[in-house]
């Protein structure tokens, strides 16, 4: 039995902004490459994980007959990319499928080490254009795996250490889940609006574009007239790991909108409580979940969002020994990271305009009005 493909890489178009994108996502914690000149013309930057990576794909400003594929797409995320260590035999299993685009072209791009400059080489195999309208489906051929994956290039500030679902909405959801389920020598699983197909360490999660509206709400990506979008990736960062360091304490996961796909199922092990959040708002949806702990018999319940891998243990310790009844860590963009608190004082997050600038002054201004005290890591 043929194996299932492992994921190799994704790709986010940036065509000529490529300064811009890497000052995006360097912001954003990750450790990029120094920057790649391909001997197609184009440019990239990576972002390298265990066994996958994210890939920033561009143009030199002022370039000649630049790459149509590249300045001519969208921007965002427009390539999939999956491993291949033969691939004449994956065009093979293409042709058989109907699916091929051109033979396999071999490319290379200098890259430089401490020992010197050396080149790693390619080979890549494209399904053809038009089979997913999302984007670019190809595979890659390693030559020369050791020059991509280097463990000085594996670690990224926010904790980020691999992609295991890709998401695309659809009009002909169950349509795409089929072929990528030929494609990837996988199946498709799941009913109704989103669907599932799963590769070598992760899924390909393809959707309805009304589930994808509701899964990623004002994040989600416009369908802009597209028959189908290559929607969002989600990474798997070791927030995990770190909580799990903290002593005497039951720990959750609240997830959003529902674990409908199973992503989540066996992920966080045994010692993990998986709850779905409820409510419209942040505040809603946290007022909740304290309710709810409280409910349970805790006496001190804290908050941490998903975005914070990067915070201390030391800091959710500190929160949890506290002998004031709220803990906030405020935040550089007006909000804050953390929330503790000892009874259920949930009516602090009452009147408070979330995702503003404002987050933190307004839920301090109501603690100071109802006596609550408050520490602020």
């Amino acid at each position: 039995m043929t194996e299932r493909a492992r994921l190799d890489h994704t790709v986010i178009n940036v065509q000529f902004e490529m300064d811009k994108a890497q000052g995006q996502f360097g912001e954003l914690g990750f450790f990029l490459t120094d920057r790649g000149y391909h001997t197609l013309g184009s440019i990239n930057h990576l972002m390298m994980f265990g066994t996958d990576y994210l890939e920033l794909l561009g143009l030199p400003p002022g370039a000649e007959n630049p790459r149509k594929d590249i300045a001519e797409a969208p921007v965002g995320i427009n390539g999939l990319v999956f491993k291949t260590t033969d691939a004449d035999a994956t065009f093979a299993h293409m042709q058989a499928l109907g699916i091929a685009g051109d033979p396999p072209k071999s490319f290379s791009r200098p890259v430089k080490l401490p020992e010197g400059e050396k080149d790693a080489a390619f080979r890549t195999v494209t399904v053809r254009p038009g089979v997913f309208p999302g984007g670019r489906v190809y595979f890659c051929e390693h030559h020369t795996p050791d020059l991509v994956w280097r463990p000085e290039w594996q670690s990224h500030g926010n904790g980020i250490q691999a992609i295991p679902e890709f998401v695309i909405a659809s009009n002909d959801h169950a349509g795409e889940a089929e072929t990528f389920a030929k494609l990837l020598h996988s199946e498709v699983a799941g009913t109704g609006d989103s669907l599932a197909v799963a590769f070598n360490g992760g899924q390909l999660t393809i959707m309805t574009p009304a589930a994808y509206g509701a899964r990623y709400g004002a994040a989600a990506s416009a369908m802009a007239g597209r028959d189908s979008i290559f929607g969002a990736l989600v990474v798997r960062a070791d927030s995990l790991d770190k909580i799990r360091q903290v002593e005497n304490a039951d720990l959750f996961i609240g997830i959003s909108p529902s674990n409908q796909s199973g992503f989540f199922t066996g992920m966080p092990g045994s010692d993990m409580r998986i709850f779905v959040q409820e409510g419209k708002e942040l505040g809603d949806k946290m007022r909740r979940a304290i309710q709810d702990r409280f409910a349970e018999g805790y006496e001190r319940v804290v908050i941490i969002g998903s975005d914070s891998p990067s915070l201390p243990v030391s800091y959710i310790e500190r929160a949890l020994a506290s002998d004031k009844d709220m803990v906030l860590g405020p935040s550089t963009d007006g909000g804050y990271y953390l929330i503790g608190m000892k009874g259920a004082l949930t009516e602090v997050f009452e009147g408070v305009t979330w995702g503003t600038e404002k987050v933190l002054q307004e839920t301090c201004d109501h603690l100071v009005q109802n006596g609550v005290p408050l520490e602020l890591l």
